[in-house]
C-alpha cells in the first residue's frame, strides 16, 4: 500500500520511484536511491516517515542534477552529517516539513507532528514556505 504513495509522488515530481527495501532492524532510512522501511508500524506513521525519506532521496537527485545555493546547502549536510545536531539540518527541517504538507495537504490524510518536532518544522515552514507552493497548486 506504501508503494502506491510512493509511486504518486514520484510522478508529481517526474522522476524514477526509488528502491524500497522493507527490514525491522534497521528501522527508516535513505542511502543510495534505496528507501529503508519498517513493515510494522501503525500506518499514518509509517507513511510520514516513507514520505520524510522520500524527500531525501529527492533532495539527494536535486544535489546531483543542480547548482545553487540549495543544491550547495543539502549536499554540504548530507556529507557532514551528525546525529547529534539532527534537528538543525535544513535537509531534515525540510523532509518532516515535507510530510506533514504532503500528507495533509496533497493526500488529504490527517497528521499532526509528533511535539519533539512540532515547533521547530512549523516555523521552519513559515520561512521557507516557497518550496512547497507546488503542493498548494496540484
Amino acid at each position: 500500500m506504501i508503494e502506491k504513495y510512493i509511486k504518486k509522488l514520484s510522478g508529481l515530481f517526474n522522476i524514477e520511484e526509488p528502491k524500497i527495501i522493507y527490514n525491522e532492524t534497521l528501522g527508516f532510512g535513505y542511502r543510495n536511491k534505496t528507501l529503508y522501511l519498517k513493515k510494522n508500524l501503525e500506518f499514518k506513521k509509517k507513511l510520514f516517515l516513507t514520505i520524510h525519506e522520500f524527500r531525501h532521496y529527492y533532495q539527494d537527485l536535486y544535489i546531483e542534477s543542480n547548482d545553487d545555493y540549495l543544491s550547495t546547502l543539502w549536499g554540504y549536510e548530507m556529507k557532514n552529517y551528525d546525529m547529534n545536531n539532527y534537528l538543525s539540518y535544513h535537509i531534515e527541517l525540510d523532509a518532516y516539513a515535507f510530510s506533514y504538507l504532503v500528507l495533509n495537504y496533497y493526500f488529504k490524510i490527517p497528521y499532526d507532528l509528533p511535539i519533539i518536532i512540532k515547533e521547530n518544522v512549523l516555523h521552519f515552514i513559515e520561512k521557507n514556505k516557497y518550496l512547497y507552493l507546488f503542493l498548494f497548486q496540484v
